[in-house]
């Protein structure tokens, strides 16, 4: 799911070039009515929204795979910002994430974000 057609299209072309078969939805997370255990992967990418985490881990399959690359802040935020749209904190994405079982971890420091990849089960 991409609130972006463009990436919906360029997904379903590299599925189709894969000879993969997925589900894919343009539109906006926060207007998806999540159903529960149906995805076997779920795929985070930058854009790990607090409001809307809990009804993606309900639509994971038991077993099922999460991919997760997001920035987090290491550096504390002084914005004025509502939470949901403030950066993430270091382990936060983890805390958030309550049930999985990390398989891999990496983190990436950049000036004044860090990278979290995460592959979760």
């Amino acid at each position: 799911m991409d609130i972006s057609t463009v990436a919906i299209r360029m997904l379903a072309h590299k599925a189709q070039q894969l000879d993969l078969t997925m589900e894919m939805i343009a539109m906006d997370a926060k207007e998806y009515l999540f159903p529960p255990d149906h995805f076997d992967l779920v795929v985070i990418f930058y854009h790990f929204d607090r409001d809307t985490v809990p009804g993606v881990l309900s639509t994971l399959k038991p077993g099922g795979l999460l991919l997760c690359k997001s920035s987090v802040m290491w550096k504390p935020y002084a914005g004025a910002t509502p939470l949901n749209l403030q950066p993430l904190e270091g382990g936060e994405i983890l805390s958030r994430l309550p049930g999985l079982q990390v398989l891999r971890r990496k983190r990436q420091r950049k000036p004044s974000v860090q990278v979290m990849k995460l592959m979760m089960k």
